[in-house]
């Protein structure tokens, strides 16, 4: 317990302070506190210092000027229990306050309060009895309460990133300081299994060191954080892709690296199956363009051979094509070498099987059991894969894979092959009807097209069977992703390809020989400003412009909705070859009964090899096309009695000319 104080003249002159300032004090108003030698400050109820006289100055080694220049934190005044006088008016505590230097120094201060305003008399604390001591237990006093401060930080950040479900971790460099139980769950380690692992034991040997690496940089704070993607080993063994996000966190007392990771097993999955369509895609067109550009049959076999030669290297490959009922030309590209030869088809059992029973045949090469396969033995082929080629009706043609080791991209090329099937099978019979006659070859082109009625005769009547199941799929698609939208990506692309697959049905049902229903007098003029009404949206996509020269009192006889899709499918190709600034132009014009429609536009127009197929189903030049637009408008004009011609120059735009018969117009 302090001694008690005698009264001295502060108290005198203090409440003379008080008398003066009625209750209000003016900062720099009141010279009494000049009558004072002592060091007093004066401030306000909540501690921020009003005002100071000058041994106040004297003792904290400020001018006037710069003390009221510097802006205070607010007074941080203690008063311990046992030290107030009970027949004393002041109050006592302590006080710290920031001398010119900026070192803090502890006051001892008696403070006599007011209603608006409280005097304190400075005086070290070290000068009263006692004071050392009390200042030794409230320093303890100030660290234990920093340390339960500390401590439930701690617990809050440990809370808050258990909480957020972070699969994190922090590291001092050398361990794991501290986990969430979501790490613990990913990697079915324990706790303090994890804890105790030295130079993170869980991450796999050849990503280990980088990730240390990085750890260092960021703990010494050569950058501010890293992204790197890792494998982890769970406590059961498994490998599992993880990428981390790494930066620097004070902890404690030192700074350390945080490591946040997640699971990226399934974006690594869905990354493989983009890039394995991309590469399907590519060989697919790649093939398309072949057989689009080549002339001849050998020429074309062999060209198509060699490029999946080059994309799947380390392969051979074979397609044979039927010659006559029991021989079939081989066209052979085998260890880089290019050959053609003949095959007898019953003599191979498991050739003649695979073309019987439409299905593919895999078997080890057996070098003693056919001439052909003792070849390719010597060669380092193991393994052979037969792929029937099948069109329309039956197989026309077989495909020949050599493996020397079993390997997945097996897979990839027989979705290749039956992806390419019908454009094979279409160039081949256009090679066909280029050796025969002018007369014969029109004979060809009509069983052509009725074979591609075919499709659309076949798509007819399963239409309904095939359309039912698309619809639940979609449905049970959509439901799923409104249920579970972190995973609405992978549904919506379901949804997608359910849709694409019924554009392509629809577009198949086309080719039916029974394709309208509604035949009637219809207005050309009609029909063309709807069709180019339904594209305004893409012609503004392609800022491109229109211009429509059109008779209105022209009348045809046919299905409207029909010659709406023919219009809208070449339209369509005129918006997606021009750029911006083209223009397309739609004319008509009468002739003797005929009605001449035009369609151009100044796009990137075809070469003359193009041009010669680009009416026949299944060709394009466009990656994720069918193929069949301009085969449905062709078959719609000709089954309106119609005939439909195509000129073009590279890079100067196509010009699509349309005839049909008219009609007499309708009586008002």
């Amino acid at each position: 317990m302090l001694k008690e104080l005698p009264k001295t003249e502060l108290e005198k002159i203090s409440l003379e302070v008080l008398s003066d300032c009625n209750n209000d004090y003016i900062p720099g108003g009141n010279s009494v506190l000049e009558r004072v030698n002592l060091p007093l400050v004066i401030s306000d109820l909540s501690g921020n210092i009003l005002d100071i006289n000058q041994a106040g100055l004297n003792l904290l080694g400020y001018n006037y000027k710069q003390f009221i220049s510097i802006v205070f934190e607010p007074l941080i005044i203690s008063s311990p229990e046992n030290y107030h006088l009970s027949n004393h008016p002041f109050e006592y505590g302590v006080l710290y306050l920031p001398d010119i230097q900026g070192q803090v120094h502890y006051f001892w201060v008696e403070i006599l309060k007011n209603k608006n305003f409280n005097i304190n008399l400075l005086m070290p604390a070290d000068n009263y009895p006692g004071g050392k001591k009390f200042l030794s237990s409230l320093y303890l006093n100030q660290l234990r309460k920093l340390e339960l401060e500390h401590r439930k930080r701690l617990e809050a950040f440990h809370t808050a990133i258990d909480l957020s479900l972070a699969e994190a971790g922090l590291y001092d460099g050398n361990q794991l300081i501290y986990v969430t139980e979501s790490l613990c769950k990913a990697t079915g380690y324990k706790k303090e299994e994890l804890l105790a692992m030295v130079n993170l034991e869980w991450i796999a040997p050849a990503s280990r060191r980088y990730i240390n690496a990085i750890i260092e940089q960021v703990i010494n704070k050569e950058v501010n954080n890293r992204k790197y993607q890792a494998m982890i080993i769970t406590a059961d063994g498994q490998r599992i892709p993880y990428e981390f996000n790494i930066f620097s966190l004070y902890y404690i007392d030192s700074t350390v690296a945080m490591l946040i990771g997640r699971d990226i097993s399934q974006l690594r999955e869905q990354e493989l199956i983009k890039r394995r369509n991309r590469r399907k895609a590519n060989v697919v067109n790649r093939i398309m363009r072949i057989l689009a550009e080549t002339q001849g049959v050998e020429n074309a076999i062999g060209t198509i051979l060699q490029c999946f030669r080059e994309e799947f290297s380390g392969f051979g490959f074979e397609i044979g094509l039927w010659d006559t009922d029991k021989h079939i030309s081989m066209y052979s590209c085998v260890n880089g070498i290019n050959r053609n030869y003949m095959l007898l088809a019953e003599s191979n059992h498991r050739l003649w099987t695979a073309i019987n029973q439409h299905r593919t045949i895999s078997h080890v090469i057996e070098p003693s059991f056919f001439d052909e396969e003792r070849i390719y033995w010597e060669l380092g082929y193991r393994s052979i894969i037969q792929i029937p080629i099948k069109g329309l009706a039956q197989p026309f043609g077989i495909f020949r894979c050599l493996i020397t080791d079993a390997t997945l991209e097996t897979n990839l090329i027989e979705e290749i092959v039956a992806e390419i099937v019908l454009a094979l099978q279409t160039f081949l019979y256009r090679e066909k009807i280029a050796q025969i006659s002018r007369e014969a070859a029109e004979q060809e082109v009509n069983v052509l097209l009725s074979k591609f009625s075919l499709i659309g005769e076949m798509s007819a009547s399963i239409a309904h069977e095939v359309r039912n199941p698309m619809t639940t799929v979609k449905g049970m698609a959509q439901l799923l992703e409104m249920e579970h939208p972190e995973k609405a990506e992978y549904y919506q692309l379901m949804i997608e390809e359910t849709n694409r697959a019924n554009e392509i049905l629809t577009e198949f049902l086309s080719l039916s020989k029974n394709y309208y229903s509604k035949p009637a007098q219809v207005n050309l003029k009609e029909i063309l400003d709807r069709a180019v009404d339904l594209l305004y949206a893409e012609i503004l996509h392609h800022a491109v412009n229109t211009v429509c020269e059109l008779n209105p009192d022209i009348w045809v006889f046919g299905d409207e909705e029909k010659l709406r899709q023919a219009f809208l499918n070449i339209l369509i190709n005129a918006v997606e070859a021009s750029q911006s600034g083209n223009t397309i132009t739609i004319k008509t014009r009468m002739e003797k009964g005929t009605v001449f429609l035009t369609i151009s536009d100044q796009g990137v127009g075809m070469t003359e090899s193009v041009i010669k197929h680009i009416m026949e189903p299944f060709f394009t030049t466009k990656e994720y096309n069918t193929g069949l637009g301009l085969s449905v408008s062709y078959k719609i004009i000709k089954d309106h009695g119609g005939n439909i011609s195509i000129t073009s120059r590279l890079h100067h735009g196509s010009t699509i000319e349309i005839q049909l018969p008219i009609v007499k117009p309708k009586k008002s």
